[in-house]
């Protein structure tokens, strides 16, 4: 349960089928007290180009209003049996700007919603037509699946031999250990450069200052800021 005095929190996601990709959002917004950008969703949209899709709309976690929220150190445990909706909250916390860690195994890489149609028999499928993306570069995990950060054995043969679930004790130790006090010092200040200016003190591969930055972020497949 998340409540007031927690101080550590290892979600399990190793078996998990999937569901609604809101109700996994709506635990995100339980971890956060800060909106980001879980992902973008982009569709298929040309029946002959299968490398065509629909503009990426960005999806947003915003902090649940008038409830506990955590914002403390998260493990996440994954594996080959974390599907759908499972890896959509897993892809969600790669961006949660509190510490959260990602423990097991690589996550089953199906993302997608299902497009269903109906054949003139009466007949019924459907078919993944959409991709979910990184809010940084644009990448997708399907078919390869999430990796994870530490990698650890197979929960599921783990739990056939009787041995001890390496995952779950490898998350209390990450959980419970104190962070480095590099990762606890404060970034240092990054050079920018300002758009058409030539500096040969400042690295051409440099961030943009402050409205070039923004314009650059306007001008990106979509909007990274929440």
């Amino acid at each position: 349960m998340i409540r007031p005095g927690l101080r550590g929190l290892v979600l399990d996601l190793r078996i998990n089928g999937g569901g609604s990709d809101a109700l996994a959002l709506q635990v995100a917004e339980r971890l956060t007290d800060r909106a980001y950008v879980a992902y973008a969703k982009r569709a298929r949209n040309d029946p002959t180009d299968p490398g065509r899709h629909t503009h990426p709309q960005p999806v947003r976690v915003r902090p649940a209003p008038d409830r506990f929220r955590y914002t403390g150190p998260v493990a996440v445990l994954t594996g080959g049996e974390t599907y759908s909706a499972g890896e959509t909250l897993t892809q969600a916390l790669i961006q949660r700007p509190a510490r959260t860690v990602r423990i097991g195994q690589n996550t089953q890489g199906v993302f997608s919603d299902v497009l269903e149609r109906i054949l003139p028999n009466g007949w019924t499928f459907g078919l993944p037509n959409e991709e979910y993306l990184t809010p940084s570069d644009g990448k997708t995990f399907d078919g390869e699946g999430i990796p994870p950060d530490i990698r650890t054995g197979n929960f599921v043969q783990e739990i056939a031999k009787g041995t001890h679930d390496s995952a779950f004790a490898q998350a209390l130790a990450v959980i419970r250990a104190k962070p480095s006090s590099a990762a606890l010092a404060p970034p240092a200040r990054q050079q920018c450069r300002r758009p058409g200016a030539v500096s040969t003190s400042v690295p051409s591969d440099a961030p943009l200052c402050g409205r070039g930055l923004r314009q650059q972020a306007a001008e990106s497949q979509w909007e990274t800021l929440p």
